[in-house]
């Protein structure tokens, strides 16, 4: 007999088995399954629409997970001559002037779909949404402005070693000016283009191909449809470049990092020659998730968890323990403790206290040092650690010390408790921003936990704004806070030898295998739990 696997975060939840899909994506696609063309795009659609984006500032922190290659450089999708680290060579970390402008100076933020198409940068979810916004080279970005992707022989401009080109294009369709990516890049960037047809289908028939001079107007690559969003030789242009340079593990890597961050996926990443299936040659061919065909990964079962995480099943503890700062929405796990600190102050938030007949959060001295705290929690004079709990966009924040859970009961500043866990006047959001961390409360999201620098009484409560007064907090998480996993058992094989067991931090399993070797083979980057062990995989 198998031992009962048994994993933290499923300890109360209901769970079904499915077909995996690719990517460790379960049943994410489960409800496009059985559907074909117009049908397909838009279930599609319905997956993935509505990212939980970050704000244009945070993206520059979230390009350290998402574009750092592994020679620790940001991959650059527009030139081969620069060599950018995360942070020192950010634009406005680096000062760009007539002197020293030219390419290989800098990396800025490059909407791949310019911003100016769908409204600026005031247009949300589009204009900061991860999938389609990348680092590049701030000069040849420069050069590409906002005009569309082609082909040219570059004339007007060529990056060094004529990576990227941009002049007159050379397709008998369009006699505008394009820009034209290297080979290496091309399929990246079609498929980026049809995860925005995809997620934005009811939108981007309003939008607009205008360069940033308005007496400049490029002809139109928007049809209007709903369904076939370009115009034809944009389409044509797309898929040729999508079937010419095939999915590549860099891409794979990122789209799973995207989806830590923004909760969303691009799924012609996911299933390699989607695009068929939904404008070309197999449109009238069923789309199955579980044994899609193309895909290379293996069909299977997973254990998925049905309901919200409940944090009240972990066990209350107390002692001293270190936490390192978390900076990027992906490094939010179920089941996981965290400290919320005020860093300008060094103080963590702690007891409960009554302050005006409201109900606040005590500060206690942490000594941080760099971007890590060691501490004492839970006892006497020393902060409350916090256990994550609910889900993406409505999560708890359990306080085992005092078997209640944060929540703000009336719109008014304190910070109150609750026993129940279903009340939206327990449940936040959660967002980063350079450092800071915003959570709002769902019932009253005009208020976030803030830390109240009041002179005669400062403490941990919730404000309506930041100011002089109130400011954005920062969280810490316990270094190694996995969800329990001492209480994952290790299974045996019917033969009686020991089998490997392979989780991903959201608690699915992904993989059983006869050795170790075999369980870690071909995993994407990232951290798993493999027999209750936490391991990285490079």
């Amino acid at each position: 007999m198998k031992k009962k696997l048994v994993l933290g975060v499923l300890l109360l939840s209901q769970t079904l088995m499915w077909a995996q899909g690719p990517n460790q994506t379960g049943r994410y696609y489960a409800t496009a399954d059985g559907t074909k063309g117009k049908s397909l795009k838009t279930a599609l659609h319905q997956i993935i629409k509505n990212p939980d984006v970050d704000s244009y500032d945070q993206l520059w922190v979230d390009y350290k997970y998402s574009d750092v290659g592994r020679n620790g450089y940001i991959m650059d999708l527009y030139s081969i001559m620069s060599y950018y680290e995360y942070y020192t060579h950010q634009q406005g970390v680096v000062k760009v002037t007539s002197g020293n402008a030219g390419e290989g100076i800098c990396y800025n933020r490059e909407h791949s779909m310019p911003k100016s198409w769908f409204g600026g940068i005031g247009a949300l979810p589009m204009a900061t949404d991860l999938m389609h916004v990348f680092p590049t080279d701030y000069y040849v970005n420069s050069r590409r402005n906002n005009y569309p992707y082609g082909t040219t022989s570059g004339e007007k401009f060529t990056s060094y070693g004529g990576f990227s080109k941009f002049g007159k294009s050379t397709n008998t369709a369009y006699d505008g000016l394009v820009f034209e990516p290297n080979k290496e890049y091309k399929g990246d960037l079609a498929r980026v283009y049809f995860y925005m047809a995809t997620c934005y289908e009811k939108d981007i028939p309003t939008w607009t191909s205008v360069t940033s001079s308005a007496s400049n107007k490029v002809q139109e690559i928007f049809s209007g449809n709903a369904h076939t969003p370009f115009v034809p030789w944009v389409m044509e242009l797309l898929m040729k470049w999508a079937k010419e340079d095939p999915v590549s593990q860099k891409e794979i890597d990122r789209n799973n990092m995207v989806y830590r961050i923004q909760g969303n996926r691009n799924p012609f990443v996911d299933f390699p020659g989607l695009e068929e299936y939904v404008w070309g040659k197999q449109q009238q061919k069923v789309f199955r998730y579980g044994s899609y065909a193309g895909a290379h990964y293996t069909s299977g079962t997973i254990t998925e968890p049905t309901t919200p995480f409940d944090a009240s099943t972990v066990k209350a503890s107390k002692g001293t323990q270190t936490y390192e700062k978390v900076d990027y929405s992906g490094d939010l796990e179920l089941g996981a403790s965290y400290l919320i600190v005020n860093e300008t102050h060094g103080q963590g938030m702690g007891d409960i206290v009554v302050i005006s007949k409201k109900t606040q959060r005590s500060p206690m001295a942490v000594e941080i040092n760099g971007d890590r705290i060691t501490t004492k929690f839970n006892t006497g004079y020393s902060p409350h650690e916090l256990i994550l709990g609910g889900k993406r966009g409505e999560y708890t924040l359990y306080d085992p010390a005092t078997g209640s859970y944060l929540a703000l009961n009336a719109a008014a500043t304190q910070l109150d408790v609750e026993t129940s866990r279903s009340s939206n006047t327990a449940k936040w959001s959660i967002k980063f921003d350079k450092g800071n961390v915003k959570i709002k409360n769902v019932a009253f999201p005009e208020y976030f936990i803030c830390y109240n620098t009041t002179a005669s009484n400062p403490r941990f409560s919730t404000c309506k704004s930041s100011g002089r007064y109130n400011a954005y907090p920062q969280l810490y998480k316990k270094v190694g806070s996995l969800r329990d996993a001492t209480a994952i058992d290790n299974p045996e094989t019917e033969a009686g030898s020991p089998a490997v067991e392979v989780y991903t931090l959201q608690g699915v399993k992904v993989r059983t295998a006869a050795s170790y070797a075999e369980a870690m083979e071909n995993l994407p980057q990232g951290l798993y739990i493999v027999n209750g062990k936490k391991v990285r995989v490079q």
